[in-house]
């Protein structure tokens, strides 16, 4: 009972097990599914965020620059064709060609046309440092309302526009001293084609530099192609940097490039920039912007990634522990009833017709519905073993009975064999004593013959002891017949009994065949405990011991099967020991007596004829020896065979009472069986009987 109720403690600390639950493990499983991704997933979409957005902003800087080089190009091409339209204009043509002709200048015209650059000037919002008309290379109307004119045979746009016609290109002016692009085209005769005067339009680069490359953002620089700044936030630099010099091999690779991006450290503040170029047939531009920038729209990026991922989380949090609870609460309640019955079980007063009840109809409902099914089984399967325990009891009670009836047999036959053996010895006596006579006979026989005075007289003696000699071997002979047909009746009923251990080989048979089916249930049970798991444990436990109990039950009847099939062999060997000791006795020792009756008449009849026959006496005498030594021969056979007989009956006793110790073993075995299954009754008892149990 203290084997038990440890058990039964041991069984509720195991029900009680260990860690956090199911609804635990789901909640952290699905909150570790959504978490790792969803870092992940935000890591990977930040991280190829921001670099799409270095790839964008870098084609955004190449766009840019792009964009600015566009604008700049029809920003000049719009200023050459405004130039090449005033040096084509015929007011100017006129006028330089009255200057070549007459060497004048008419004031009046020569105002209207500085009123007339004046007026191009306001509309471009003062983009020029100076527009200016030549006749000759004389001034002939600037936008200062004239104040600039000057000699210009010497300046380099009016030498290139005689040589070639124009002139386009970077300057300072020699008036004010300021950095200015120049585009510069020769007023030439219609008539002749000579070159009678010129259109200077300097363009001022620090102006031209706020209308087109101004930016809060990004850094832009134009430049020739040469290298030289002709547009630049710092002003300062318009032509007095030259990047061909300062930097020939990057310059270079520009050019060679057209288009592209590339990033370096600020000298002065260390802080990376990024620019991207664009080239074309007049300029190149570059568009810069500080890593801040990026710095700036990144952290933004992976702060907005961070608010999402958190928004995220908690709206999955609440949807994740909402279908946790979900799933787990059917499992809990499921739980609980299983627990439940398995507490009743450990209590001694399980009742497998209860029913575990969930509502759900998804995979919790169906192992709910098949756990109710496996309860189903093993009561039906606890009914079946109850039921075979039973018949087995049955059967091992009733092998018990036949056991201690073959004992007991058994013991009657040790007590037959004893007293045959005593039957035996005593025979062997009045052998001894039947061959001491016969020599005693033949010791008269002679010393009638030495003493044939005295055969008258003794013919008398010799009747009577002839008569009773007849008359005792008739008796000892029916003795002796009657003797060995109790005894062979006796023994035949003995050996009859003994044959009743042939039906121990049935009963083991049967045990066997019932061994094997409570072997083959337990472990059909221990199968399906396993399948329940935790909630079959208990069950596993009843289905080991029975399948203990099957194995023990088959042993102790193989070992019943073996001791019997030694007895049966034993009792064989007795039997045919016993039928040729009793053929022996009826085929030898009676014959003996028969013979020895037909002596014992012819020992008379030679006495009464003895007078008769005198004459013969020696003869006679030596019959009568003759005969005498023939019995005594007999006898002698008959005291050898009677003891062989006896030695036999002392073994046939000895392997009786070595059956009778068999039979105690065995009768030990079925005990012991019995034993074991009432244990396993005990165990059974702990299941309340259902009315299908009992069918």
């Amino acid at each position: 009972m203290k084997k038990n109720k440890s058990g039964s403690r041991r069984s509720k600390r195991d029900l009680r097990g260990k860690g956090i639950g199911i609804f635990g493990r789901i909640f952290l499983v699905a909150i570790l599914c959504m978490v790792v991704p969803l870092i992940v997933s935000t890591f990977i979409s930040t991280y190829l965020a921001s670099d799409s957005l270095t790839t964008n902003a870098q084609e955004n800087l190449q766009t840019l620059a792009d964009d600015k080089l566009s604008s700049l190009e029809q920003y000049i091409d719009a200023q050459k064709t405004l130039t090449k339209a005033v040096s084509t204009s015929a007011s100017v043509v006129e006028a330089c060609q009255e200057y070549a002709t007459n060497g004048t200048i008419d004031k009046e015209d020569q105002n209207t046309m500085a009123e007339y650059l004046a007026a191009i000037q306001e509309q471009s919002g003062n983009l020029y440092e100076n527009f200016f008309i030549t006749v000759g290379s004389t001034g002939y109307a600037d936008i200062s309302n004239n104040e600039t004119l000057h000699d210009v045979s010497e300046e380099e746009f009016y030498l290139e526009c005689v040589e070639n016609g124009e002139f386009i290109g970077n300057n300072v002016s020699p008036v004010t001293g300021n950095p200015v692009y120049v585009i510069s085209y020769a007023i030439t005769d219609p008539k002749t084609g000579e070159v009678i005067g010129a259109v200077n339009n300097s363009i001022d680069l620090a102006t031209m530099t706020e209308k087109i490359v101004s930016d809060d953002v990004y850094d832009i620089k134009l430049f020739d192609l040469n290298g030289i700044v002709v547009a630049s936030p710092d002003t300062e630099s318009i032509l007095t940097i030259n990047m061909n010099e300062l930097d020939p091999e990057s310059w270079n690779k520009q050019l060679e490039n057209k288009e592209g991006y590339f990033s370096f450290s600020d000298p002065y503040t260390n802080e990376i920039n990024y620019t991207g170029y664009v080239v074309s047939d007049n300029f190149l531009c570059q568009v810069s912007v500080e890593g801040s920038v990026f710095s700036d729209q990144t952290s933004q990026l992976y702060k907005s990634a961070f608010i999402i991922g958190i928004v995220c989380f908690v709206i999955a949090f609440i949807i994740i522990f909402l279908c946790a609870r979900n799933i787990s609460k059917p499992l809990q309640v499921a739980n609980n009833q299983v627990n439940k019955l398995i507490s009743d079980i450990n209590e001694g007063h399980g009742d497998l017709t209860t029913k575990i009840s969930v509502k759900a109809k998804d995979e919790t409902g169906q192992l709910v519905k098949s756990i109710n099914h496996f309860v189903d089984t093993l009561n039906n399967v606890i009914g079946s073993v109850r039921n075979t325990t039973n018949r087995v009891q049955e059967n091992t009670i009733t092998t018990n009975d036949v056991i201690t009836e073959a004992s007991e047999s058994s013991m009657n036959i040790s007590a037959v064999m004893e007293e045959l053996s005593a039957s035996m010895e005593q025979v062997s006596v009045s052998a001894e004593t039947i061959a001491q006579d016969a020599g005693r006979v033949l010791e008269t026989v002679e010393s009638v013959g030495g003493e044939s005075d005295r055969g008258a007289s003794l013919v008398d003696e010799i009747k009577v002891r002839a008569s009773e000699i007849k008359e005792n071997t008739i008796n000892s002979k029916n003795e002796i017949q009657n003797e060995l047909e109790e005894k062979k009746a006796s023994l035949e009923d003995a050996i009859n009994a003994s044959r009743k251990v042939d039906e121990i080989t049935n009963l083991t048979n049967d045990i066997l065949e019932i061994a094997s089916k409570t072997n083959l249930l337990a472990l059909n049970a221990s199968i399906e405990a396993a399948r329940a798991g935790e909630a079959g444990k208990g069950f596993a436990v009843v289905a080991d011991e029975i399948s203990l109990l099957a194995n023990s039950s088959r042993e102790t009847a193989n070992n019943i099967q073996s001791i019997s099939e030694g007895v049966v062999s034993s009792v064989n060997d007795l039997m045919e020991a016993s039928n040729d000791m009793m053929s022996m006795m009826s085929d030898v020792v009676i014959r003996d007596y028969d013979d020895f009756e037909k002596a014992a008449d012819n020992y008379y009849e030679d006495a009464e004829n003895m007078e008769e026959i005198i004459n013969s006496y020696n003869n006679s005498m030596d019959n009568l020896q003759g005969i005498t030594e023939s019995v005594a021969n007999s006898i002698q056979v008959v005291s050898t065979t009677i003891n062989e007989c006896s030695t036999g009956v002392a073994e046939a006793t000895e392997n009786v009472n070595v059956l009778v110790a068999s039979m105690g073993t065995i009768k030990s075995g079925a005990d012991a069986d019995l034993d074991d299954i009432n244990v396993l009754k005990e165990e059974m008892s702990k299941f309340e009987e259902s009315p299908l149990q009992d069918e």
